[in-house]
């Protein structure tokens, strides 16, 4: 697995298991500080000059305990260049300059931090196994025969599959034979399409299979370049296991795109607002009248990154994109400059980050998400968070929450 993987599963596994409180735990230490280091980073990224009093609140909002900060985070994000630690002359930290990436940029220094701190077999076999297990469930005798393969011995994989069982890291469908599936990439879905696919054959369910695959690495697919029977997609769109966002133009041309539940179990999209950036964006590459997108990834690079948060003028920008400006993610104008033609400027950013990310990566890291706010009733969690809500959390102490927002605004220093 190479570092950007890796990094993504760290993340996606720390945001997991931190709902729990378990001795066990411990088996994932490396994992719970290397994801946790990644979040921090992505809220440092773009703040330049950061006092300690707020890093330490912002640290503490993730579950970073400031010894935590202080002697184990702090030194890997020095060590790997993210961040310059400023001392006054009695070697007490003042302040920290970042040097964060970009997300994807951050995902091989959560591998980086996450090997330096020396992860126990158990929980490399476990960020190992849920990228095995993320396209589809696979025989547990084969996820065994592929932990052995790479080296790990019969009862580190015992004790590895036992507490992703526990934790509910991986999931498990079939009778019989035990088939195994990433609970972060499916979850409950899962069981619903399993269900479905045991009453085909298994030369259809390996099309399934293979077809799941193929979606799950070009997420937005466009259905008509994927090789499967009519009758089988419909099959599966309708168990759960493939989801479609159809885009219509001005023109009245109608096309189906294809997405994995993958998408929706990593954040939450109840409005399905970034499977139709996705989808508009694989329109203008695969059927625009006029003029074709060579890469969806430039023109969303260039919608966040430009001062003006705008591209144009073209035609197609007037036809092609009426389901974003119902859903208030862009805004079109025609151009003054050019007679039947149209500019297209960013409204969501937050939408277009996360198309960001699986445009580059294939998936969500589970790294961009938004600033957890710290007084109720805004109060957020992540959705991780939101499928699990296993533990238990104690009643916000307000005093307390008033005093770390003063901190964050400067307000008592």
């Amino acid at each position: 697995m190479d570092k950007t993987n890796t990094g993504i599963w760290v993340v996606r596994t720390q945001k997991h298991i931190q709902e729990y409180r378990s001795p066990h735990l411990s088996y994932y230490d490396s994992t719970i500080v290397a994801g946790q280091s990644g979040r921090l980073m992505t809220r440092l990224r773009k703040l330049e000059i950061v006092e300690y009093p707020k890093l330490q609140v912002l640290a503490s909002d993730l579950g970073i305990m400031p010894s935590q900060l202080k002697s184990i985070v702090l030194p890997h994000l020095e060590k790997n260049g993210v961040v310059d630690v400023v001392r006054d002359g009695t070697g007490a930290i003042t302040r920290v300059e970042e040097n964060v990436p970009t997300v994807e940029g951050v995902l091989p220094v959560v591998s980086e931090i996450w090997s330096g701190l020396g992860p126990t077999p158990e929980e490399t076999a476990t960020i190992e196994a849920q990228g095995m297990c993320s396209d589809f469930p696979l025989p547990e005798k084969d996820v065994r025969n592929a932990l052995s393969s790479k080296g790990f011995d019969a009862k580190t994989v015992d004790t590895s599959l036992e507490l992703q069982s526990a934790f509910g890291i991986l999931g498990t469908v079939g009778e019989g034979e035990k088939l195994l599936y990433s609970e972060y990439s499916w979850g409950e879905v899962m069981k619903k399409g399993w269900k479905w696919m045991t009453h085909l054959s298994p030369e259809y369910q390996e099309q399934i299979r293979l077809a799941t695959s193929t979606i799950n690495s070009s997420q937005g697919l466009p259905s008509e370049q994927l090789s499967l029977a009519p009758e089988l997609l419909t099959g599966a769109t309708k168990a759960g296991l493939v989801r479609t966002c159809n885009i219509t133009t001005a023109y009245g041309d109608e096309k189906p795109f294809l997405f994995t539940p993958s998408i929706g179990q990593v954040y939450s999209d109840d409005s399905d607002e970034v499977k139709t950036l996705v989808a508009c964006l694989k329109y203008g590459q695969n059927y625009s009248k006029t003029s074709r997108i060579r890469n969806p990834l430039w023109i969303v690079n260039a919608l966040l990154e430009r001062e003006s948060h705008m591209v144009g003028p073209a035609t197609d920008i007037g036809t092609d994109y009426i389901l974003l400006e119902k859903a208030g993610i862009v805004k079109v104008e025609r151009s003054t400059a050019r007679l039947g033609r149209f500019n297209m400027t960013l409204v969501k950013d937050d939408t277009a980050r996360l198309v960001k990310e699986i445009l580059s990566q294939g998936t969500v890291s589970g790294l961009d998400e938004e600033f957890a706010s710290l007084l109720p009733p805004s109060q957020m969690t992540n959705p991780e968070q939101n499928r699990i809500r296993l533990a238990k959390v104690p009643p916000a102490a307000k005093k307390a929450e008033e005093e770390l927002f003063r901190v964050l605004r400067k307000e008592n220093l």
